[in-house]
């Protein structure tokens, strides 16, 4: 019974945060594929992917740093808190900007404004 537990508990930390992306991912992919032309799809895709790849990058040597100079404790509390904060400024700033849009199908009644399905 032991492997057993050892194995729900694995399987839960595991899937858990997988599928909070997950859903992110979705949500994310689903809204710039209604706000953005398809002309200007891949730039828009490669942008936001790229510079979560550099966001990442800059976080593993931050949190490296940030280990060093005090504990894990503190980095954990310092790096917990950098995800809500981090939320709570790009909502703020898109707030603006998704009000501006307006609202209704696109042109070919697909409720995108670039047209596409």
């Amino acid at each position: 019974m032991g492997h057993l537990q050892g194995a729900f508990r694995s399987a839960t930390f595991v899937e858990v945060p997988g599928a909070r992306t997950f859903v992110m991912d979705v949500a994310t992919n689903t809204m710039l594929q209604r706000l953005v032309p398809a002309g200007m799809l891949g730039r828009v895709f490669g942008n936001l992917y790229g510079a979560v790849g550099v966001a990442a990058a800059l976080s593993y040597t931050a949190g490296g740093f940030l280990l060093d100079a005090t504990s894990a404790p503190v980095t954990l509390l310092i790096a917990g808190g950098g995800g809500p904060l981090t939320t709570t400024l790009v909502a703020w700033a898109l707030r603006g900007a998704l009000r501006k849009r307006t609202g209704g199908p696109g042109p070919d009644g697909t409720g995108t404004r670039s047209g596409t399905r």
